[in-house]
C-alpha cells in the first residue's frame, strides 16, 4: 500500500467530480474541502501493476497491424482513431 499526502488540487478535483455526480443524481453537494479531504484520506488505493499481456502500438504501422487482428473491444478504436 502506498500512502500519499492529500494535495489541495486533488481535493478540488475530487470535490468537483463528486459534486457533478451529486447534481446528476439529485444528491446533496458539498463545498467543505476538509470533509472531502478527510474522506479521501481514508481511501486505500492498491498499487498500480501494469498488465503483461497487453501490447501498446508505438508506431502507426504497429497500430495498423493490431487493427487487422481486431477483437470486439478494440473495433471501435480502430475505426475512429485512424492514424
Amino acid at each position: 500500500m502506498i500512502i500519499v499526502r492529500v494535495q489541495p488540487l486533488h481535493v478540488d478535483y475530487v470535490m468537483a467530480a463528486a459534486n457533478l455526480l451529486a447534481f446528476v443524481f439529485g444528491l446533496r453537494q458539498t463545498t467543505n474541502r476538509s470533509e472531502v479531504a478527510s474522506v479521501a484520506a481514508k481511501i486505500s488505493v492498491a498499487e498500480f501493476v501494469p498488465r503483461t499481456d497487453v501490447k501498446i502500438a508505438q508506431t502507426d504501422d504497429e497500430y495498423k497491424e493490431s487493427c487487422r487482428n481486431v477483437v470486439m473491444g478494440t473495433w471501435l478504436s480502430c475505426h475512429i482513431f485512424k492514424p
